[in-house]
């Protein structure tokens, strides 16, 4: 089971430590209960086996920390008995004592050593020397214990990271010290449309094509992401394939070891589809709902950035104020869905009659409008809007009918007519006025502003 610390991190929680065993082989009854009391005061559970044959079995089913064996033993001796243990138990054979009555002898010292046991203890035992030994046997025992449990906690937590890495829908990258990439989880892969080894080992600006990453032009990014305030931002990357990837990632430094030099892990996700909900949303907010066309917010917002351009540059442009005249009759007499579907055609045809240079707004009910860019004059404007007025001017089709509309057209001039935006629009609207006023379909300047 892993759990969570205080700090948010995932740890693998720890297993209790199983008590350790001991194992006592004699084939004399009398010798295995005097060797069982003497451990009665080690925290161990003493194993007994009454042959060498007894003994292998158990070493085969259980750990032990330590062997107790006794030299003198029939059939299977403790020499024989430890040298097959010692080839059973392979790479980590468990701590032999040998316990001996009589062979004290140097060749048979070097005899129990060579085949595999670290002491010996003679009869009768002595439980102090006995319990001294084995209590230096038990603390390695335990350590041991705890590396292969921390050993094994890690290679759990390690598993998990790796699964991690590879289940995360962002992708991930490592990033050495010097730039190139060392690690790339699967979803990183797809992202960037290729295969791991064709990430690892390439530089990181080299396989994204973001300037940001190109050392040689850009070291400050690097020096500003840190592990506690990682640097995030909005790019484009370069796919394997050739594609453009509009992402949003977070660069962090992972902190260096002693003598170590830094190194980043850099996460990141497509955002293509956000940045697309973004624009139709704003299109939305910009657009009139009906005919498509920009509507009075946008049209006021551009009409302001025009103003400070031509104003910064000396410059003059135009607006032209539309008011359809005639409309109001076919809505009443038709029906809205009738005078929407005129409406939409007017759009339409304002689109086709208007340069791209120039943008034209539905201002709202049936009022355009047009904004002139810089370096444009009053003819310009006039000019325009007689053809505007040919264009909305022509039939419109309807089932069984021939519908016909006009439009009075007010035009004003920055900076002759005003020099700042909302005089302006007025001076326009009010010469829309003036020429529904003198008769349909026509089109009048505005006055010059006093000054």
């Amino acid at each position: 089971m892993d759990l969570m610390d205080d700090e948010g991190s995932l740890y693998a929680a720890p297993v209790a430590m199983p008590r350790p065993r001991l194992l006592a082989v004699d084939d004399h009854p009398a010798n295995l209960l005097v060797l069982t009391r003497n451990l009665q005061s080690l925290d161990v559970d003493v194993i007994t086996a009454s042959s060498g044959a007894q003994a292998l079995v158990a070493a085969a089913d259980d750990e032990f920390a330590a062997i107790l064996l006794d030299v003198q033993m029939p059939d299977m001796d403790g020499f024989e008995t430890a040298r097959r243990l010692r080839e059973q138990l392979g790479k980590t054979p468990t701590p032999i004592i040998f316990i001996t009555a009589n062979d004290r002898t140097h060749g048979a010292t070097m005899q129990g050593y060579a085949s595999g046991a670290i002491d010996f203890l003679y009869k009768p035992v002595d439980r102090v020397l006995l319990t001294s030994k084995l209590n230096v046997l038990l603390e390695l025992y335990r350590h041991r214990q705890q590396l292969a449990e921390a050993t094994r906690a890690l290679r759990h937590m390690n598993r998990q990271m790796s699964q991690l890495l590879r289940a995360v829908g962002d992708g991930i990258l490592g990033v050495a010290e010097n730039g190139c990439i060392a690690f790339a989880n699967p979803a990183a892969c797809a992202l960037l449309e290729a295969h791991s080894q064709d990430l690892v080992g390439q530089a990181l600006h080299e396989v994204t094509r973001c300037a940001l990453f190109d050392a040689a032009t850009n070291e400050a990014i690097f020096d500003r992401a840190e592990a506690e305030h990682p640097y995030r931002t909005e790019t484009l990357f370069h796919t394997g394939t050739g594609g453009k990837l509009v992402v949003e990632f977070v660069l962090s430094v992972v902190a260096p070891q002693d003598g170590q030099q830094p190194s980043w892990v850099l996460i990141f996700r497509d955002i293509s589809e956000r940045q697309e909900a973004v624009t139709r949303l704003r299109e939305q907010a910009e657009r009139d709902a009906l005919t498509g066309l920009a509507n009075r917010a946008y049209f006021h917002r551009s009409a302001t950035e025009l103003l400070a351009g031509a104003s910064a540059q000396n410059l003059c442009f135009g607006v032209l104020f539309i008011d359809l005249d005639g409309f109001k009759k076919i809505n009443d007499l038709f029906g809205h869905a009738c005078g929407d579907e005129v409406l939409v055609a007017i759009g339409q045809r304002l689109q086709r009659a208007v340069p791209a240079t120039h943008l034209v707004a539905r201002l709202g009910g049936d009022e355009f409008g047009v904004l002139l860019p810089t370096g444009t004059d009053a003819n310009d404007a006039l000019e325009l809007g007689e053809a505007l007025i040919v264009a909305i001017g022509a039939p419109h089709l309807y089932p069984g009918k021939n519908l016909t509309v006009g439009a009075s057209i007010g035009a004003a001039m920055y900076p002759e007519h005003a020099d700042t935006l909302a005089p302006l629009l007025r001076a326009a609207d009010i010469a829309m006025y003036a020429a529904k006023a003198d008769g349909a379909a026509g089109i009048l300047l505005a006055t010059p502003a006093a000054r």
